[in-house]
């Protein structure tokens, strides 16, 4: 080492436990100024297009995991390594329109206005964000 000392090497980012335990924490934070308790709900899902990073991480930490192929995975089933445990999607919002039938029953209906959604084509893949 140019110093002489050892140095001690921290590594964050996915799927390193110390990024999920912080998303943890702003989470609660954001319930209890949100709706004034600190508890989680019972479900929280991960939403990445990196089996080797997003959904290994989501899984460790208990989450569901959703794999979208919108970049990384381009894949046809689920990951053979690191497989979703709810699911691979064509793209974030199928992603969260399954996720928020689960939670709030099928009668769940996801409405938007056609201004707020950009389809966007890359290759044979339609993906779509939301403004």
């Amino acid at each position: 080492a140019l110093t002489g000392v050892d140095l001690e090497r921290v590594v964050y980012g996915k799927p390193e436990l110390a990024t999920y335990k912080y998303a943890d924490e702003v989470m609660t934070s954001w319930m209890e100024q949100i709706h004034g308790e600190e508890k989680l709900p019972e479900n929280i899902y991960m939403v990445g297009d990196n089996p080797a990073s997003d959904i290994i991480g989501g899984n460790m930490y208990g989450w569901n995991t959703c794999l979208v192929r919108t970049g990384v995975f381009q894949g046809g089933d689920n990951d053979e390594n690191n497989p979703a445990s709810f699911g691979v999607f064509v793209n974030v919002l199928e992603a969260v329109k399954t996720a928020m039938r689960k939670e709030l029953g099928q009668d769940f209906k996801f409405e938007w206005s056609s201004d707020k959604v950009n389809p966007v084509f890359s290759g044979s893949q339609d993906h779509s964000a939301i403004e």
